[in-house]
C-alpha cells in the first residue's frame, strides 16, 4: 500500500478526463495520499470500511439467523423475509472484506490504469472517445445504479417495516415499543451498511474493467497508426499496464467471486418464488429483487465481454499496422503482442468461468427455466 502510494505521488497533476475520473476513484476508495476527502465520502467510508458497521451487520445477522430459525415450519422458506435477508448478509461480509483487505489491488489497478492514461495523453493521442467513456461511466455508475440501489434499500426497510413476522409475539416486539424501535433502527444502520459495501464493489470492477477496456481500444488504434521502435515500445507498455490493471481487478475477487455472486443470485431466485407462489400478495422486497440477477451479474458478464474484445481486437490492430517501414526488431515486437493476445485479458477467477456474454446468456436461462417451471407448478395446483 506505501509503495502504490509513493508512486502516485510522483505523478503529475491529472490533464485529461480519464485520469481525473481514475484518481476521483482512487481517492473514493482511501488512497492516503490524495487530496482530503469530502464528507460524504467520509460518510461511506464509514458505512462500508468500519469496525462500526461490521459490527452492526454481524448483529442484525445474528438475529435474523435466529428469526429464520425459530420459524415455524409451516411457513414457506421462500416467502420468509429472514431467509432472503440471510443470503443478502453474506454477500455483504464478502464485499466487506474484498474492500477492507484487498483495497491494495484495488488502488494498484486504477494505479496501472492511470498510468496508462497518462502515457496516452502524454503521447498526444485523440482523447475524444476516451471522454465519451468517462461520461457514460460516471452517468451510469454515479447516477443511475446509486439511484437503483438507494431505491432498493428504501423499499427493504419499508417491507421491514410491514413485515408481518410469524415470530412476532416470539420476539416480544408488540409488548415493547423501545425494543421494536431499536430492531428498527439496528436493522436500517447494518442494511444501510450492506448496500453500500455491495455496490461499491460492483462499482469498483465495472470502473476499473470499462476504463481498461476504452484505454485498450486507443492503445490498438495507436499500433495501427504510430511507426517506429520509440512508438511500439511505448505502446506496448503502456498494454503491458492495462494488463496489470486486469490481474489485479481479478485479483480483487481471487475465491471470493462465487460467494459474492451467490448473493445475488440467491436472492432473486428467491424472490421470484416468492412472487410466482404469492402473486399479488407477494411483498414488496421480493418484487424489488427479483431483478438482482440482472442487477449484478449482468452488467458484470458485460463488463468482462468488453475487457474480452478489447484484448481480442488488440491483435488485429497489431496486424493492421504499417509493417512495410519497420525494422526487424519492431516486427518481432509486434509478432510477440500477436502471440501474447492469443490468451486476451479476462475476468476469470478459479472455480468459476470466464465473466463474459456466454456465460450471462447461461445464467439468464437457467433463470427463465426456474421460472417456467414454478409457473408450470403453480398452474397445476
Amino acid at each position: 500500500m506505501e509503495s502504490t502510494s509513493t508512486m502516485v505521488t510522483n505523478l503529475p497533476v491529472p490533464s485529461c478526463a480519464m485520469e481525473e475520473y481514475l484518481s476521483e476513484w482512487m481517492q473514493h476508495m482511501g488512497d492516503r495520499r490524495s487530496t482530503p476527502a469530502r464528507p460524504m465520502l467520509k460518510i461511506l467510508r464509514l458505512l462500508r470500511e468500519s469496525w462500526v458497521a461490521a459490527f452492526m451487520m454481524f448483529v442484525h445477522l445474528l438475529l435474523t439467523a435466529a428469526d429464520n430459525i425459530t420459524t415455524p415450519k409451516s411457513y414457506s422458506f421462500a416467502a420468509r423475509f429472514s431467509t432472503r435477508t440471510l443470503f443478502g448478509y453474506i454477500t455483504s461480509f464478502v464485499s466487506y472484506h474484498i474492500i477492507s483487505g484487498r483495497r491494495q489491488n484495488i488502488l494498484s489497478a486504477f494505479h496501472h490504469s492511470r498510468i496508462a492514461a497518462q502515457a496516452l495523453y502524454a503521447s498526444g493521442w485523440n482523447q475524444d472517445k476516451l471522454n465519451s467513456s468517462v461520461h457514460r461511466s460516471r452517468l451510469v455508475l454515479w447516477r443511475v445504479y446509486p439511484l437503483y440501489a438507494a431505491t432498493v434499500n428504501v423499499v427493504v426497510l419499508l417491507s421491514m417495516l410491514l413485515e408481518a413476522s410469524p415470530n412476532f409475539d416470539l420476539w416480544l416486539y408488540h409488548r415493547s415499543t423501545v425494543l421494536w424501535l431499536m430492531k428498527w433502527l439496528l436493522g436500517v444502520m447494518s442494511l444501510s451498511c450492506c448496500f453500500v459495501v455491495v455496490f461499491t464493489v460492483m462499482f469498483v470492477e465495472l470502473a476499473i474493467h470499462t476504463s481498461a477496456a476504452a484505454l485498450l481500444e486507443q492503445v490498438g488504434h495507436r499500433f495501427s497508426q504510430k511507426q517506429g521502435k520509440y512508438e511500439t515500445v511505448r505502446s506496448v507498455r503502456i498494454h503491458v499496464m492495462l494488463l496489470a490493471a486486469c490481474q489485479q481487478a481479478n485479483a480483487m475477487f481471487g475465491l471470493l467471486l462465487p460467494l459474492y455472486l451467490l448473493g445475488s443470485y440467491a436472492v432473486s431466485v428467491l424472490s421470484t418464488v416468492s412472487v410466482v407462489r404469492g402473486g399479488v400478495t407477494s411483498d414488496m422486497y421480493g418484487m424489488v429483487c427479483t431483478s438482482y440477477i440482472f442487477a449484478f451479474f449482468g452488467p458484470m458478464c458485460f463488463a468482462g465481454e468488453r475487457i474480452q474484445d478489447a484484448a481480442l481486437g488488440l491483435s488485429t490492430r497489431v496486424y493492421e499496422g504499417p509493417w512495410p517501414e519497420e525494422d526487424v526488431c519492431t516486427r518481432r515486437t509486434r509478432l510477440q503482442i500477436m502471440v501474447c493476445c492469443a490468451r486476451p485479458a479476462r475476468f476469470m477467477v478459479p472455480g468459476m468461468p470466464v465473466m463474459n456474454l456466454p456465460t450471462c446468456r447461461q445464467g439468464v436461462r437457467s433463470w427463465f427455466q426456474f421460472i417456467q417451471v414454478l409457473i408450470n407448478i403453480q398452474s397445476r395446483k
